[in-house]
């Protein structure tokens, strides 16, 4: 919803058929934006699950030594 207030913010209709052309435009533009997060997102989510994954398995060894 942000990213659609966004575009609607910075593009300006003039007449009908131009609003539903820019609409179309606004929509592609918003997809296109959101799958860039998404990606952002996922890779940023995948860096913090590899630094777990490497504490744990410190962790992991370092627990049994102490056994």
């Amino acid at each position: 919803m942000q990213i659609q207030s966004l575009m609607l913010a910075q593009q300006k209709a003039a007449t009908t058929t131009a609003c539903v052309s820019i609409t179309e435009d606004q929509q592609t533009d918003c997809e296109k934006h959101l799958h860039q997060r998404l990606i952002e997102m996922n890779e940023k989510i995948q860096y913090h699950q590899n630094q777990f994954n490497e504490k744990k398995n410190n962790l992991i060894g370092f627990t049994s030594n102490i056994e």
